[in-house]
């Protein structure tokens, strides 16, 4: 994946109403975007990871927001969930690493990059 091909994501994610925030990159990714990683990905927070995917996420209804992580491989692959912004953060985080590891498990061969 490519600078440009990350910027019409990006691009087309905020023009949803989505927020960017946070990546997850393999060191190969971060190294082929170097030194255009902060500049490219703004305040998100970036995160080491064997996967490379992108967490936005929106408002969804009253007390609820809806997260989407998005892989960088070739091909578009998302998975949603749903967190209380009442509900602890450690709860919060814990759903999103399994998310992440929904991610890996169901689409191996998407890390192509």
């Amino acid at each position: 994946m490519n600078r440009a091909a990350i910027e019409a994501i990006i691009a087309q994610y905020e023009q949803h109403g989505w927020a960017l925030r946070r990546v997850l990159l393999s060191p190969s990714l971060r190294n082929a975007l170097d030194p255009d990683v902060n500049e490219l990905f703004g305040t998100a927070e970036l995160f080491s990871a064997d996967l490379d995917a992108i967490w936005f996420s929106r408002t969804s209804q009253t007390g609820k927001e809806t997260w989407e992580l998005r892989s960088l491989g070739s091909t578009p692959y998302a998975l949603d969930i749903f967190l209380d912004k009442e509900s602890r953060s450690d709860d919060n985080e814990e759903l999103l690493r399994n998310t992440e590891n929904r991610m890996r498990v169901a689409a191996p061969h998407r890390r192509d990059n």
